[in-house]
């Protein structure tokens, strides 16, 4: 997988998840403000807008394009991707680190140790490793998942992250919750 920082923009990176892996189900939002409650905008395909003009306003929505584009700050995770949340400081029930760094530094080595390509990211509360894994292109929706709790469980990440299509946070976006850009990190 790329690093976000590859590319001069957020549209090049949006179309590298689409078109280079495959990412056809690719939705993204952003949050707003309304009366002081922050709301989440409307799911948008990505493939949906990918024709307009920057221009353009996007269907179901009142921004352009472009502004849409800008604004989003989430999106969806995709059938070949894994994902590690670091937030929860406990892998099992002996295994409970101080802080998040030192579970993160302890999560690389075993990917190491895998073989795995990842990019590890600066999140709201911790750190998220992203991996893509192109076998699993060839499993079913069910196998998929089992097999990415299994990674997970071992690495003692988050289950929510293991379903297709989940929303997390976009990569070179400013998080939802704490406001601090999601930034890739070396550890």
């Amino acid at each position: 997988m790329k690093s976000v920082t590859e590319f001069d923009c957020r549209e090049d990176f949006l179309f590298y998840l689409f078109n280079d892996l495959g990412h056809e189900n690719l939705r993204l939002s952003y949050n707003y403000f309304k009366n002081g409650e922050k709301y989440f905008s409307k799911h948008i395909l990505y493939k949906d807008i990918m024709g307009l003009n920057q221009n353009d306003f996007v269907p179901g929505t009142i921004d352009t394009r472009k502004t849409f584009i800008d604004k989003a700050q989430h999106r969806t995770t995709f059938d070949v991707e894994i994902i590690i949340d670091t937030d929860d400081l406990q892998i099992d029930k002996k295994t409970l680190f101080s802080n998040a760094l030192s579970k993160a530094k302890w999560i690389k080595k075993k990917l190491d140790e895998l073989n795995y390509n990842f990019l590890i990211y600066k999140s709201n509360k911790g750190y998220h490793f992203h991996m893509i894994d192109e076998r699993l292109k060839f499993f079913s929706s069910e196998q998929r998942k089992l097999f990415k709790e299994q990674i997970i469980k071992t690495l003692g990440g988050d289950f929510n992250k293991s379903s297709d299509n989940t929303t997390i946070a976009l990569e070179g976006a400013i998080h939802w919750k704490s406001g601090k850009l999601k930034e890739e990190v070396n550890l």
